[in-house]
């Protein structure tokens, strides 16, 4: 994933991180995510912060809810959370962290407005 992608502005630059497959970064492979920990997280968020701060936070918040969704998770939690946080896709309600509910067109508007990039 190019880091110039991140120069776009927020709505672009998620769009390229959940095309990249990373909304699943610590998402445990066993249910389609990438299964890295910390250390993976640091890795990708500090090269995200030399282009995007705004990015990085967001990217980082996003796994940060996913690892606390799956530290308790049950099966049904697996299935309900897991799995559509690591395929970047919405869940069936609004606890799904904020990358993957980003999909629709008008979510996407909102963010870019709110954060004021184009």
């Amino acid at each position: 994933m190019p880091l110039m992608a991140m120069r776009l502005g927020p709505g672009a630059s998620l769009s390229a991180l959940r095309q990249a497959g990373l909304t699943g970064l610590s998402v445990p492979a066993m249910f389609g995510g990438l299964g890295e920990g910390l250390l993976g997280l640091v890795t990708i968020t500090e090269a995200l912060g030399a282009a995007c701060s705004s990015t990085s936070m967001c990217f980082g918040m996003h796994c940060v809810a996913s690892a606390v969704i799956g530290a308790k998770s049950s099966a049904h939690c697996d299935e309900k959370y897991q799995r559509p946080i690591a395929e970047a896709r919405p869940g069936p309600d609004p606890i799904i962290p904020t990358l993957t509910s980003m999909n629709s067109p008008a979510s996407r508007d909102a963010a870019v407005r709110k954060s004021g990039h184009r």
